[in-house]
């Protein structure tokens, strides 16, 4: 039997705020936690706490867009959701 991803306890604090700023999401469980669309723009977004990190598979799509210049959202803070916002 399969279990519930575990979600990351600031996620839904930082969803708010991306929300307040305008972002639109969609729940995601794997590769990565959500895909958000803001300013007609497609991200894929990861959500870890402050000691959280990648996944195998979540690294390898992380550097897969590091070398096509896509992007890969990683949010940990508040300062992360504002200064993917700008």
């Amino acid at each position: 039997m399969r279990r519930a991803a575990k979600r990351d306890e600031n996620e839904r604090v930082l969803i708010n705020a991306a929300m307040k700023l305008g972002w639109l999401f969609w729940k995601l469980d794997t590769p990565v936690d959500w895909l958000g669309l803001f300013r007609g723009h497609w991200y894929p977004i990861e959500i870890k706490g402050p000691r959280g990190r990648l996944t195998w598979i979540q690294r390898h799509i992380a550097t897969a867009a590091l070398d096509q210049k896509a992007p890969f959202i990683i949010w940990r803070t508040l300062e992360d959701v504002e200064r993917s916002s700008k």
